[in-house]
């Protein structure tokens, strides 16, 4: 089970007007932890999605979103976020920290974009187009 810290930076990952983060949006509702693997500067979950569910055809075999960032209280920097999707269907979720050590339950904390609080509309065409995207994407 995803603790409440990382279904919120799984929710901002998929916040977007696309298809195809409707369909992973979707995937998300559904999926399951298969495997956690929790380390001194983060975690990675492995997520496992019904083989049922619709997949994301259009994207890339191989799409990275990484563009949330969690503020958490006691921490000097940022956590950072990123979700894996791989053949159009959820596959990880990381978490890691800047040389510090992972919370797992953080009491205070927010996940936001580091753009702001609005989503770099730039970012997301270009991950879906090309599977991954550098942020801030300039052009």
């Amino acid at each position: 089970m995803l603790t409440a810290f990382e279904r919120a930076a799984m929710a901002k990952l998929l916040e977007g007007n696309y298809p195809e983060l409707a369909t992973l949006r979707h995937q998300a509702e559904l999926a399951e932890v298969a495997e956690r693997s929790q380390y001194w500067g983060g975690v990675s979950i492995a997520l496992a999605v019904p083989d049922d569910c619709e997949r994301a055809t259009t994207l890339p075999q191989l799409t990275r979103f990484d563009d949330v960032i969690g503020v958490v209280s006691g921490m000097r920097n940022p956590v950072g976020f990123s979700l894996s999707v791989v053949d159009g269907m959820l596959d990880e979720l990381e978490g890691s920290t800047f040389e510090e050590q992972w919370k797992e339950h953080p009491d205070e904390w927010r996940v936001e974009y580091p753009s702001g609080q609005v989503r770099d509309e730039r970012y997301v065409r270009q991950v879906i187009r090309d599977g991954i995207a550098d942020w801030p994407v300039r052009g």
